[in-house]
Formats: structure tokens, C-alpha cells, sequence
């Protein structure tokens, strides 16, 4: 039975076919286990040959998030990069607001009559419209700071996106190919269940209980899970 799944994980993307050899196999194996009484019970355990292909199912499991984990490695430590980045620059575009928003008040008049040693022979007019020049251009500078604050803010969201898309495809990748490699269990098992139940004394009650889907999708893989974890997952998790 060795092989049944692992020589099957590096095809791309597609239902799995069943080798005719393959099948003939689990045929035979059927027949033999049908003579020596079995199964015994009605879960993965009740044959040898469904225990090994749940097993080899999990195994696969395992390989495909050890490989997508190590695949999509650089863009999660490039993500946490990002996340701290946007934090900076949010707090930064906060500050650089406030600063504009101060900046864009009129100046006083106590500032705008303020003479500067080197201002002592210039008329008060003069004085005011220096004045009045060094607030429009700290008032430009706050300006411009702020929209490079919010360039650098945006640039960092595309970036977000960007990674949050690319991990996105990676795991809809690796849950395909758990998916596939599922149904290619389940219907190994069937292939190898019809041929035991076909002539069996107990075959009614096996019609009616023995259930033929028996690799279930490890929780990462099922539904629309979140990234998976570095614990070992395998089949159950």
C-alpha cells in the first residue's frame, strides 16, 4: 500500500485518477480482508488498508503546510514589516495633521511686530510681511511633510494589499491540493470498500453504516481558514 497518496502531491492541480493497477490492488486486498473477517468496526481503524491511506492522507496533509509555511515564509515576516510601517505612519500622519492644522491659524500679532536683532533699521511693515513670508513657508513645509506622510501611508496600503493577495493565493493553492488529495482518499477507499462489502455476510448493515469519507480536510484547509499554524496539524486538526 505504500505510495497510495505520497507519489501523488507534487501534480498540479486536478482530480486525481486512480491507476487501474492501483485498482486492482485494493481489490485484491478487499477480497483478502473479507475472508479474514474483517472489518472490525466501522471507523478508519477497521482495516489495515483504510488505516494506512488516512494515515498517508495525513501525512500528505502535513507535507503540503510544512511547504506552504515555508513558501509563503518571507511574505509573513515582510507582512509583520509592513504592519509596523502603517502603525508609524498612521501615528506620524496623526502628529504631522495636527501640526498643519496649527500652523494654518493666523500668526499673532505680538509675532508679526516681533523685530529680530538684525531687523532693527527695517520698517514695521517690512517686519510684519517677513513675518507673514516665514508663516506661509512653515505652513508650506507642514504641508508637504503631510503629503508625504500620506504618499508613504498609501504606498505601505498597496503593499499590505499586495501581500494579503499573494498569501491569499499561496493558501488557495495548498487547500486545493489538500482538497484533491481528500477526494482522491475517499475514493480510493470506496474503490476498495465496494469490493469488500460486494459479497460480505454483513453487506446490508455495511451498505447502510460503513461511511467511504474518511480523509476530512485538516481544519486549515477546510472552509475559509486563517493562515495555518507552525503546530503539527496532520489529519486532525
Amino acid at each position: 500500500m505504500a505510495g497510495l497518496i505520497t507519489d501523488q502531491v507534487d501534480l498540479g492541480y486536478r482530480t486525481l485518477r486512480i491507476p487501474w493497477r492501483r485498482q486492482l490492488r485494493l481489490r485484491w486486498y478487499a477480497r483478502t480482508d473479507r475472508r479474514a473477517g474483517l472489518p472490525v468496526g466501522l471507523d478508519a481503524a477497521s482495516t489495515p488498508v483504510l488505516h494506512e491511506l488516512v494515515a498517508e492522507f495525513g501525512d500528505a496533509c502535513e507535507r503540503e503546510r510544512t511547504r506552504y509555511l515555508a513558501d509563503v515564509d518571507d511574505l509573513v515576516v515582510r507582512s509583520g514589516q509592513v504592519e509596523a510601517q502603517l502603525s508609524a505612519l498612521t501615528s506620524a500622519l496623526v502628529r504631522q495633521a495636527a501640526e498643519v492644522e496649527r500652523c494654518a491659524q493666523p500668526p499673532s500679532e505680538q509675532w508679526l511686530a516681533m523685530r529680530y536683532p538684525n531687523e532693527d533699521a527695517m520698517s514695521p511693515a517690512a517686519t510684519r510681511e517677513r513675518r507673514a513670508v516665514a508663516h506661509r513657508r512653515q505652513l508650506d513645509r507642514a504641508r508637504a511633510a503631510h503629503a508625504d506622510l500620506q504618499a508613504q501611508l498609501d504606498a505601505a496600503l498597496a503593499d499590505q494589499a499586495d501581500l494579503k493577495a499573494r498569501l491569499r493565493s499561496k493558501a488557495d493553492v495548498a487547500r486545493s491540493r489538500v482538497v484533491r488529495l481528500s477526494e482522491f482518499t475517499n475514493r480510493q477507499a470506496a474503490v476498495y470498500r465496494r469490493a469488500l462489502i460486494r459479497r460480505h455476510a454483513e453487506r446490508d448493515e455495511l451498505v447502510r453504516r460503513w461511511s467511504t469519507d474518511l480523509a476530512r480536510p485538516p481544519a486549515w484547509a477546510a472552509g475559509d481558514p486563517s493562515l495555518p499554524t507552525h503546530e503539527p496539524q496532520g489529519v486532525l486538526a
